[in-house]
């Protein structure tokens, strides 16, 4: 893959388009665990790639493209998400995307949406850091994309969980108060 790397560094389309192809599946499940919104992430997913497009040349290590990939798109979701609405709002169950996630084998399709709505209206800080790290990054590295130090990604993780669980526990109440 380096070669690949390298000859699309070198303006190569078609190496470039293999880049694509090879990572796509990564950057759009990155970009769906930052936002869990379907209308952005096909979008974000399509501007990160025109931003590898344009910042390849500077990649120094093409070793290290996979850890400059997540920062790019760190980046672009990060700025794409802070000129969206502030307002999150919750996903309509016909609009959740067909693709699963580990989570949906543990819970039902209704849990799945719960806790994908409630994930939307979690801190971007919390929920960025709690997305790359459910796509397998350490916690080192996740620092390395987010530009911060590896405890304070440790206490996003553990902020982004202890909220999570709290914010389930109170929609599960408010639901058994209604009944």
């Amino acid at each position: 893959m380096t070669g690949t790397i390298i000859r699309a560094r070198s303006g190569d389309p078609e190496a470039f388009e293999s880049l694509v192809r090879a990572y796509e599946d990564v950057v759009r499940r990155t970009v769906w665990r930052m936002c869990y919104r379907p209308d952005l992430t096909q979008d974000i997913t399509q501007e990160v790639f025109l931003q590898v497009w344009k910042r390849l040349p500077q990649l120094r290590e093409p070793e290290a493209f996979l850890s400059w990939l997540y920062k790019v798109t760190y980046s672009v979701a990060t700025r794409f998400l802070s000129r969206e609405s502030s307002q999150q709002t919750a996903m309509p169950e016909e609009r959740l995307p067909r693709e699963q996630g580990p989570e949906e084998s543990l819970v039902s399709r209704e849990g799945i949406k719960t806790i994908r709505d409630e994930l939307a209206r979690m801190d971007a800080r919390y929920r960025v850091a709690l997305g790359l790290y459910l796509e397998g990054l350490s916690y080192d590295e996740i620092a390395r994309v987010m530009g911060v130090p590896a405890r304070t990604v440790e206490t996003r993780l553990r902020r982004a969980r202890r909220g999570l669980q709290e914010r389930l526990a109170a929609r599960e109440r408010s639901e058994q108060d209604a009944r």
